[in-house]
């Protein structure tokens, strides 16, 4: 037990140090080579170091990943465009490497056996097999069940709060917080911290409330437990690392392989005539997702509006009121996702072409951040902010292409 402790703390922190390290990296290097070679190395470095110090590598790739994936929407745009296409074709490689590899051994595994084991193996894969099936609706279930109770109790709470006047106390003590950082902040000269506006009862309530799931979607979650190379990996390794007879690995072997092809075969299968069957698609989550995306876009825009009013005051002190009117066609321009830097520079000699490159640098940048926390505090989901991010990512990709183009 005292081993198993030692080998996930030391995993796991190995893994954060390097995911820290690759991401201060990342955030300084604008070489999307650079930064996919890194990455690449990066794992077997964290890996080689963990199992060195007596704990899991395993645990330290999957932790160093988390932080950097977590992480990475906060990099340059070009590392990620270059990045995307480079891991998909990475885990494509090794998950057919896998699998392959498996299904090679499977035939040796089988012939040593030996003729009087295969029978009882094949009996075991079975077993194992519907065991596999079986667990997963055992659980999703009553976790549902366990999880909406939970849900009625948080917000039971929620409004004995309100009622009582608790959560009232709570709004009086940050307005008074707020109003003496602003106080502190004018007495200093300090800009005021802007403070995120208060959420009505009607966006906590929504906040706590998570769509219910019928019987029919948790038959679909039950149904989706598909074995993958996990599978096959972690049990090509368990029979190396236990140091089993050599009947007993050949066996582990069998049993992962037959559970891996028979859920991927048996539910893989039928998984698109289940949902089909019970009327599980039914387009709601597009819809959820549409709207999402929308208000999100609309706090985009507002936040660059506000980044354009900013930097409009020190155009106004820095080149003069006469060119704000080159300022404001091109901030048009930026507010309709046209991007037509071309023209919005021929308009004005001065200012220089950097500076309106900067401009649309800064906006699209606001954008991103904005989207950026929207994820950490947990009002958009990570798949709807990476959709959002890589739009963005597009229009800068255009605006670096158009500024090459006119630099030839």
């Amino acid at each position: 037990m005292w081993q198993f402790a030692v080998a996930v703390v030391v995993g796991v922190a190995i893994g954060t140090v390097f995911g820290a390290v690759l991401h201060l990296v990342r955030m300084r290097s604008d070489d999307p080579v650079i930064n996919g070679t890194l990455g690449l190395l990066a794992p077997f470095g964290a890996y080689a170091i963990a199992e060195h110090l007596n704990g899991s590598g395993v645990l330290a790739v999957v932790a160093m990943g988390l932080y950097v994936g977590f992480n990475a929407p906060r990099t340059s745009y070009t590392t990620r465009q270059q990045e995307k296409p480079l891991w998909l074709s990475a885990d494509f490689l090794l998950e057919s490497f896998v699998f392959a590899y498996i299904g090679l051994q499977l035939p040796r595994a089988i012939a040593e056996l030996g003729s009087g084991s295969v029978g009882g193996v094949l009996w075991l894969s079975a077993a194992v097999l519907i065991a596999t099936l079986l667990v997963r609706p055992a659980f999703v279930y009553p976790a549902s069940a366990w999880g909406q109770w939970w849900q009625r109790l948080r917000i039971r709470r929620w409004e004995h709060a309100l009622e009582s006047g608790q959560v009232a106390e709570m709004e009086r003590r940050a307005d008074a917080a707020k109003e003496r950082a602003d106080a502190a902040a004018a007495a200093s000269g300090r800009p005021a911290r802007p403070v995120r506006p208060a959420k009505s009862a009607e966006q906590i309530r929504a906040e706590l409330t998570e769509p219910a799931l019928s019987w029919r979607d948790n038959a679909v979650v039950s149904w989706a437990g598909m074995r993958g190379v996990v599978t096959l990996a972690t049990a090509l390794a368990a029979a190396d690392l236990a140091g089993l007879e050599p009947d007993a690995a050949h066996a582990i072997v069998v049993v992962a392989f037959v559970v891996t092809v028979g859920t991927l075969l048996l539910q893989g299968l039928t998984l698109p005539w289940l949902i089909r069957r019970l009327g599980v698609a039914d387009g709601a989550e597009a819809v959820e997702d549409a709207a999402e995306i929308a208000a999100v876009r609309s706090r985009s825009r507002e936040a660059g509006k506000a980044y354009l009013r900013e930097v409009r005051k020190n155009w106004a002190r820095e080149h003069g009121e006469d060119r704000l009117p080159a300022f404001d066609a091109f901030a048009q321009r930026l507010v309709r996702v046209e991007n037509n830097t071309d023209q919005a520079q021929a308009e004005a000699a001065r200012p220089t072409h950097a500076e309106f490159m900067a401009l649309s640098k800064g906006w699209l940048d606001v954008r991103r951040q904005l989207l950026i926390s929207e994820r950490d505090a947990g009002n958009l989901s990570e798949e709807v902010m990476r959709e959002l991010i890589t739009a963005i990512d597009a229009e800068e990709l255009a605006l670096d292409t158009r500024a090459d183009t006119a630099g030839r």
